[in-house]
């Protein structure tokens, strides 16, 4: 059994490698990068408001109640809205853009939360442009919970 300073030594180390854990979790859900890739197609908005696609789109407050149903949501839809895109406009979306791999990711990390979490399809169906602001708008609160 340690005594003194070795066993005070010892808690210490302990308490910094809990404190270090749990900073590195949070710092896992920065997501500022995805935020400015969410703003740049808002900046396109009027030109992809031309798809005259409406998606399912979570509020605020579903991703209060249900985080990952919320995120897995938006990442569906970020997939069908890409894939309509390249149909219209006959290109190809880059690879390294795939936004939905990215918020299917995050949505991986967070809290299932309640059991009753509503389904994608019963969620108000917004235009792009009303869809992606909401969107940034979930991502900016996530930011403000996780990021310093």
């Amino acid at each position: 059994m340690l005594r003194g300073t070795p066993a005070l030594a010892s808690v210490f180390l302990c308490f910094v490698c809990v404190f270090s854990q749990k900073s590195h979790q949070a710092t896992n859900l920065c997501i500022r990068d995805m935020i400015t890739r969410v703003t740049e197609l808002i900046k396109q908005a009027p030109q992809l408001n031309q798809l005259d696609s409406t998606l399912y789109t979570p509020t605020l407050t579903d991703y209060k109640n249900c985080p990952r149903a919320a995120l897995k949501c938006f990442a569906a839809e970020v997939k069908v809205f890409i894939d309509e895109w390249e149909l219209l406009y006959k290109q190809k979306v880059q690879k390294s853009f795939r936004l939905e791999k990215m918020i299917d990711r995050l949505a991986a990390r967070l809290p299932q939360g309640e059991s009753d979490c509503l389904q994608c399809e019963s969620l108000k169906e917004e235009n792009v442009e009303n869809f992606l602001t909401e969107l940034r708008l979930i991502l900016q609160h996530i930011n403000s919970q996780f990021c310093t």
